[in-house]
């Protein structure tokens, strides 16, 4: 079971820095446009996947 976690996670790391950089280009998008209250929840949002993906 460890190590199909172990495979899991290496898998799936590569479509986590993809969202999380898709994340970011929607804030900054979000920014540009004056939609600060939008950009913030994407921020928020990023916050959290940034956080769970460094969970074990």
């Amino acid at each position: 079971m460890t190590q199909l976690t172990t495979q899991r996670e290496q898998r799936l790391q590569p479509l986590r820095e993809k969202f999380l950089q898709a994340l970011d280009a929607y804030q900054t998008e979000l920014t540009r446009a004056n939609n600060l209250d939008a950009a913030l929840e994407v921020r928020k949002r990023r916050e959290l996947e940034a956080a769970s993906a460094k969970a074990p």
